[in-house]
């Protein structure tokens, strides 16, 4: 029983991390494609697409610490089937939650600075006169 009450931390913040993977993953894909097409523009503003492309790299950097987090709780996990694990799981607890606020803190300036580009965008496009989306 006391195999079971030490994984039920790390397994039960899984769905979570989960859902937090996925999420920045189709974060990254909608960039990805939003890239592609601003690339292919002939009139296409510089500054838009290397901000883009430093949102994408924080993206990336997000889901390594997303990734990192969840292996960390499964080696924890896995572990408690070892009694001799136990500071091992401590330390895997605390390497996860680490690398969890890690990616939520890139997160948020990948947030912030998301607002701001498109608002250059747009500000940008009604100088031009240009109102395609």
């Amino acid at each position: 029983m006391a195999i079971l009450e030490q994984a039920i931390l790390p397994l039960s913040l899984m769905p979570g991390l989960g859902l937090m993977i996925m999420s920045t993953v189709n974060l990254s894909v909608h960039l990805s494609q939003e890239l592609h097409i601003l690339l292919q523009q002939s009139a296409m503003d510089p500054f838009v697409v290397r901000q883009k492309i430093q949102q994408l790299k924080r993206l990336n950097q997000s889901l390594f610490c997303l990734y990192a987090s969840a292996g960390s709780f499964l080696l924890v996990a896995f572990s408690s089937l070892f009694k001799s694990a136990s500071g091992l799981m401590q330390w895997g607890v605390g390497f996860g939650v680490l690398t969890w606020l890690i990616a939520l803190v890139l997160l948020i300036i990948f947030a912030s600075r998301a607002i701001a580009i498109k608002q250059y965008q747009f500000q940008s496009r009604l100088q031009d006169g240009n109102t395609e989306a």
